[in-house]
């Protein structure tokens, strides 16, 4: 609501000519701060979560991701939301229950660089913090659960059929 302003300019004063301006609601939730520590996390996100952040300087931003199945693949990365660059460069940092052990850390192994951790998790409760590379970084970022795949059941052996032969699930 209310009433904004924008102005267009070229990178130089010679710079003129005809553009187009287009506007599109924000695609992505918005992080929502305080989430600077884990007890501040937010979540927890599900497969094909995707939310919006700001890196900048010190800031880090806390999410929360629960494991409901031992050996689950897990897959996350950050960019600018459509795969095709990263606006802001991030260190993916994903922490045990505790907020301390790592588990996995990652600062420019996924598509154009971005940050992006892919593992297989026991169940449990986990942490991601995004964080700029450096004190000086500072932009916008897109963190996406891009998997939380959980392995297959066991398949039936026989015999089965009496509780003496029972599997264990």
């Amino acid at each position: 609501a209310g009433r904004y302003y924008l102005a267009v300019s070229g990178l130089s004063s010679a710079d003129v000519g005809a553009y187009t301006l287009s506007t599109a609601p924000l695609a992505f939730p918005l992080e929502l701060e305080p989430n600077d520590q884990r007890a501040e996390a937010r979540g927890p996100l599900g497969k094909g979560a995707s939310r919006f952040g700001t890196a900048n300087g010190a800031d880090s931003d806390w999410w929360s991701v629960r494991i409901l199945s031992d050996g689950t693949t897990f897959e996350a990365a950050t960019g600018n939301g459509f795969g095709t660059a990263c606006n802001t460069d991030t260190v993916l940092t994903l922490y045990a229950a505790n907020g301390l052990t790592v588990v996995a850390t990652d600062d420019d192994s996924g598509p154009q660089g971005c940050s992006a951790i892919a593992t297989t998790l026991p169940r449990g409760l986990y942490f991601l913090a995004v964080d700029p590379f450096d004190v000086s970084t500072s932009g916008d970022y897109v963190l996406r659960i891009l998997d939380l795949t959980a392995p297959a059941p066991p398949s039936e052996v026989e015999p089965n059929n009496t509780v003496g032969s029972a599997q264990a699930l």
